[in-house]
């Protein structure tokens, strides 16, 4: 949740990983979610509001190994 939370201020108001769950199924929801794959890289992409503007937020996605 941390790292969730220093990645734009628009997270902070979740509390938990079920709220950035929640936030994520609303915003999908009202077509305000959106995933683009590009050279094999996966980017997440949000369409929010903060302080009455639009705005979009990229968070690139890695790939890790389980273990």
């Amino acid at each position: 949740m941390k790292e969730i939370k220093e990645y734009h201020i628009v997270f902070n108001v979740l509390n938990s990983l079920n709220d950035f769950y929640n936030y994520l199924k609303s915003l999908s929801n009202n077509h305000k979610l959106n995933i683009k794959k590009d050279n094999n890289k996966v980017k997440i992409i949000f369409y929010v509001e903060v302080l009455l503007k639009q705005q979009k937020i990229e968070i690139d996605l890695y790939q890790e190994k389980m273990i």
